[in-house]
C-alpha cells in the first residue's frame, strides 16, 4: 500500500513540476542573451567540494576535472548534485565550486516522491543560475541524472549540451549485476532508456579513451558528435623519482616490490592481485606487494592472504597522501594492476613497467612485450608470469619497456597534447569564433 501511495504521488508530483519546470524555461529563455562570444561552462556532476581535494589536489583537479582547457573557457561552474549540502568555493577568479542539496523532509516510505520533488527543486534552481552566469554550454559528468538535467535544461533553454563518459556501464551491469555507483532509478531499464535518450540528443559527447567512445556510440550517440580524446597525464608523476627511503618506508626489507594504487573493489579484480602474489611467490620467495589505496574489497584480500600464507608479503596500506605516491611507483620493481584508469598512465609516466590484463583502454595505451605486459583477463597465471618475466630483470624492463611507454605518454598524453583535442571538440558546438 505504502508503495502504491508513493508512485500515485510521485506521478502527481511529476505531472506538476513538470508543468512547473517548462513554464520557468519559457520565461528564462527570453532572457538568455544572444550573441554573446564569451566561452563560459557549467558542469554537472556528483560528490562534494569537501572531496575533491583528497581524492585529486587542487593542481591536478583544475588540469583534469575542472579545465578550463588553457583559457578556451573564460568562466567554469563544477556543480555538484545531490552534494548532501550546500557551499561554494572559488579556486580562482575563473573557476568555481558549487555544492547544491535541497533538505528532504518526506517520510522514508516515500522515496520516490522525495526523489522527485528534490529533482524538480534542483531543476528550478539550475534553470535561472544558467541564464544569470550566461553559460554558453551545460556538460554533465554522467548519462543518467546529471544528463537528463542537462538535456532538459537544455532543450527549456536553447542551450548545447555535452555528456562525458567515464565508465562502461553496461559492462558494470553485466560482470557485476548492479551499477557500480549508486543509481537514483527503481531499474536498470529506466536508466538505460533515460541514459540513451540523453546520448542521442546530445550535442556533443566526450570520451577520454576509445573504449568509451564505443560504449557512447552503441547506446544511441550519433558517431559525429561521439568525440574520444585521450586520459590526461598527472603531471606530478612526469617528475618522480625513485626514493630509497620511501621505498624502506612502505616496504622495508629486501626482495623486489610489487605496487598497486586504487580501488580495492570487485570492479577492479582486486581478489586477483591476491592470487597472482601466490603464483609469484613461488619463484620469488621474498617478494612483496604494497597496495595504496580503500574499498570494498580489502578485508577479503587480507584474509585471503593469511589463509594463502602470503601475511608477510603483503601490505594494504589504505589512502596516502598524494604527495608520497609518485615516489612509491617509481620506487618499485614492477606495477601490477588487473584493471586500471587514470593509474595506468600516472604509473607508466614514472617509467616502472606496467602489467595487467588486456581489457578495457589497457591496450590503446600498452603493447604487450614492447611497452608493458597485458595477460589475457582474468588469467591470473598469465599475469604471474608477466610479472615474474619483468622481475627476474627489472632493470632491464625499466630501459626497455617501461622507457618506451613512458615516452609515449610523455608525446600523447601531456597538457600540451590533450588540450587541443578537447579545444577542437567543444569548437563543433560552439563555432570556432563564439
Amino acid at each position: 500500500m505504502a508503495r502504491f501511495v508513493d508512485l500515485l504521488l510521485a506521478g502527481l508530483v511529476l505531472g506538476l513540476s513538470g508543468v512547473s519546470v517548462a513554464l520557468v524555461g519559457v520565461l528564462l529563455r527570453g532572457r538568455r542573451r544572444r550573441g554573446d562570444k564569451r566561452r563560459r561552462i557549467v558542469y554537472l556532476g556528483t560528490g562534494q567540494i569537501a572531496q575533491v581535494f583528497p581524492r585529486n589536489g587542487v593542481n591536478l583537479f583544475l588540469e583534469r576535472e575542472c579545465s578550463d582547457f588553457d583559457g578556451y573557457f573564460e568562466q567554469l561552474w563544477n556543480v555538484h548534485f545531490p552534494a548532501g549540502t550546500r557551499g561554494k568555493l572559488d579556486l580562482t577568479p575563473r573557476h568555481h565550486l558549487l555544492d547544491v542539496d535541497f533538505a528532504e523532509s518526506l517520510p522514508d516510505q516515500l522515496r520516490l516522491t522525495s526523489l522527485v520533488w528534490r529533482e524538480t527543486r534542483f531543476l528550478l534552481w539550475l534553470l535561472p543560475f544558467l541564464v544569470h552566469c550566461r553559460a554558453s554550454v551545460l556538460t554533465a559528468t554522467n548519462p543518467y541524472l546529471q544528463g537528463l538535467n542537462a538535456a532538459i535544461a537544455s532543450r527549456l533553454l536553447g542551450l548545447p549540451y555535452a555528456v562525458i563518459i567515464t565508465r562502461d556501464y553496461d559492462w558494470d551491469w553485466a560482470v557485476l549485476g548492479k551499477q557500480a555507483f549508486r543509481s537514483v532509478y527503481p531499474t536498470r531499464r529506466l536508466e538505460r532508456a533515460v541514459g540513451r535518450w540523453v546520448l542521442r540528443h546530445a550535442d556533443l559527447v566526450l570520451a577520454d579513451r576509445q573504449y568509451y567512445r564505443d560504449f557512447a556510440v552503441r547506446n544511441g550517440a550519433a558517431p559525429g558528435r561521439a568525440i574520444a580524446t585521450r586520459v590526461l597525464a598527472d603531471t606530478a608523476f612526469v617528475t618522480a623519482r625513485a626514493d630509497p627511503a620511501v621505498r624502506e618506508r612502505y616496504a622495508p626489507g629486501p626482495g623486489p616490490l610489487l605496487t598497486y594504487v586504487g580501488r580495492l573493489d570487485a570492479d577492479k579484480f582486486a581478489l586477483d592481485l591476491v592470487d597472482c602474489l601466490r603464483l609469484v611467490k613461488r619463484r620469488f620467495a621474498n617478494v612483496r606487494l604494497v597496495c595504496a589505496g580503500t574499498g570494498s574489497q580489502s578485508d577479503e584480500m587480507q584474509r585471503r592472504a593469511d589463509d594463502l600464507g602470503l601475511s608477510p608479503n603483503l601490505r594494504l596500506l589504505g589512502s596516502l597522501p598524494l604527495d608520497e605516491l609518485p615516489a612509491l611507483l617509481a620506487s618499485s620493481d614492477a606495477f601490477v594492476a588487473p584493471h586500471m584508469g587514470y593509474t595506468l598512465i600516472e604509473a607508466g609516466l614514472t617509467g616502472v613497467p606496467v602489467v595487467t590484463y588486456d581489457y578495457d583502454f589497457h591496450a590503446e595505451i600498452v603493447s604487450d612485450g614492447q611497452t608493458g605486459y597485458l595477460a589475457p583477463l582474468r588469467d591470473v597465471a598469465s599475469l604471474a608470469e608477466r610479472v615474474c618475466r619483468v622481475l627476474d630483470d627489472p632493470a632491464a624492463a625499466r630501459g626497455s619497456v617501461g622507457a618506451k611507454l613512458r615516452e609515449r605518454l610523455l608525446r600523447e598524453h601531456s597538457l600540451e597534447a590533450v588540450v587541443p583535442l578537447y579545444r577542437q571538440a567543444y569548437d563543433r558546438v560552439l563555432g570556432a569564433s563564439a
